[in-house]
């Protein structure tokens, strides 16, 4: 039997199993931005029976952030490239904003009061957090989660009232209208959310960036 190791919390890639002909069971190692999971396949038999679903921020960013690592990228076989979808900025409803330029001018009015989180440290969600911050001197406090999934709960809860989140996890919510979503981070307009403006349509195109696994 294959395994299938993800290194988001559960919950995250439900779809996985999909479409899957080989039996195969999954295996969620979150932790250090992917770290975990990498040094767990780095150091396992190179049998074919385990398949890894990293992302850039394993091959772009954790490299440079952990150089200390005990895994080089050179120790793994990359098969096919799966995804590519830009993130959205989304806030809880109880944040009086229905537009981002009404949301930043509600942060400047709290600085130094507000926090904003990302589906984990390391990642672009945590980085365009970051550059927002700095950008427009809010004076935030990152949160970070250890799953995109874990993420849309805690907007959902108002444990975190915003932050950039995985389409894919927070469409359902925003559509249902228990979150809003005020701007996307691509190039050009998400098809599943046509509604809603890009950051480069607002006149913010050093916001815009893509994930991937």
């Amino acid at each position: 039997m294959a395994r299938a190791l993800l290194r988001c919390a559960a919950g995250a890639a439900d779809s996985v199993s999909v479409g899957a002909e080989r039996d195969h069971s999954r295996q969620n190692k979150p932790g250090a931005s992917g770290t975990l999971a990498a040094e767990y396949v780095a150091n396992a038999p190179a049998d074919g029976t385990i398949l890894w679903l990293g992302t850039q921020a394993f091959t772009e960013i954790n490299p440079n952030a952990f150089p200390h690592a005990r895994w080089s990228l050179d120790q793994f076989r990359p098969i096919i490239r799966g995804v590519e979808a830009p993130l959205a900025f989304i806030i809880n409803p109880s944040v009086p904003a229905d537009t981002f330029g009404e949301f930043i001018a509600w942060a400047k009015a709290n600085r130094g009061k507000l926090s904003y989180s990302s589906y984990q440290a390391g990642t672009p969600s945590h980085f365009l957090g970051f550059q927002m911050n700095e950008k427009f001197d809010l004076d935030l406090t990152h949160v970070p989660y250890r799953g995109s999934g874990l993420q849309v709960t805690g907007l959902l809860g108002g444990h975190s009232l915003f932050g950039f989140a995985q389409v894919n996890s927070s469409l359902p919510h925003v559509r249902s209208g228990n979150l809003k979503a005020l701007a996307t981070t691509g190039p050009t307009r998400d098809r599943s959310l046509l509604q809603v403006p890009t950051f480069a349509g607002l006149g913010y195109p050093d916001f815009t960036a893509k994930v991937w696994f």
